[in-house]
């Protein structure tokens, strides 16, 4: 905490004495530094390499000070649940070294690393926007991530492959995934019996609305305009309350109805066509 003071410059007004856990915006546990949340305070300077020692740390907000890269190795910190670091002076971030976190615009750059499904703590996982590129790492698969947000990275290449490992994803009750190139067909979502929040719009995907979203009742936002997606477009008009961006207008996505035109089923010639996708996996040049 004493080089943290230092390497930050933080006044005598905020931290001072030789105890930290009697410093302002500081809070112990066990007499173990738990959060520090010394955000908006007009700090200038960098991260002490020794930070990763404050093991207890469980909260960690930095946000909107004039903190300059590199970011200190933060293996080890078991406990970081959040980590706020947006408005910062990061030019680019390690995001192999992160483990829980809600980074905002940290111009965080590179990909997702695979060991971030590992952390049984780990229950907000928000990057976005940033510059991100790659695809979900397949240990995301039965973590207990309840809410994801990866949406609108700013690389060149984006977040894109397939989204299919949510599906085991059974504790996600937030997910916000647009705005990336991702492609492929959607997953099951029979699992998610708690997703609340889909924000899919503005990708690659395709394939038809599988029945286990249509049926999801628990949904109370949900969007998906700007896709590939194809087939009879789905009804969602049993419920009443949600939030729905479905734009059926051609070029948004390819459905085989008119405009407000949802039930029935495709031309003939179309399912024949769709069927031939399908055994190819619903490639996006197909539809």
């Amino acid at each position: 905490m004493q080089s943290l003071k230092k390497s930050l410059n933080v006044p005598d007004t905020l931290w001072n004495g030789s105890e930290p856990c009697k410093w302002g915006r500081v809070t112990c546990l066990n007499y173990r530094v738990s959060r520090i949340q010394i955000e908006l305070q007009n700090l200038k300077g960098t991260l002490p390499p020794n930070l990763n020692k404050l093991s207890a740390l469980q909260f960690l907000s930095l946000h909107s000070n004039d903190i300059s890269s590199p970011l200190p190795n933060l293996d080890g910190m078991s406990y970081l649940g959040i980590l706020m670091l947006h408005n910062c002076s990061f030019t680019s971030v390690p995001v192999e070294f992160f483990n829980g976190l809600i980074a905002g615009e940290a111009n965080i750059t590179g990909k997702i690393p695979d060991f971030l499904g590992n952390f049984p703590t780990l229950e907000q996982l928000h990057l976005s926007p940033n510059r991100l590129e790659g695809g979900l790492p397949r240990r995301f698969s039965g973590s207990g991530i309840s809410s994801l947000c990866l949406n609108g990275q700013s690389s060149a290449n984006k977040l894109n492959g397939s989204i299919e490992v949510l599906q085991n994803m059974t504790n996600l009750n937030e997910l916000l995934l647009n705005m990336n190139e991702f492609t492929g067909p959607l997953p099951d979502f029979s699992r998610l019996t708690g997703l609340r929040k889909l924000n899919l719009r503005d990708n690659r995907l395709t394939d038809l609305v599988p029945a286990s979203l249509v049926n999801l009742p628990s949904l109370t936002e949900l969007k998906l305009t700007n896709n590939l997606l194809q087939g009879v477009a789905p009804d969602f008009s049993k419920y009443a309350g949600l939030d729905l961006d479905l734009d059926l207008l051609k070029g948004s996505n390819r459905f085989c109805v008119d405009v407000n035109t949802t039930g029935g089923d495709c031309d003939r010639r179309v399912n024949i066509m769709l069927s031939i996708a399908q055994s190819f996996g619903y490639l996006a040049q197909l539809a």
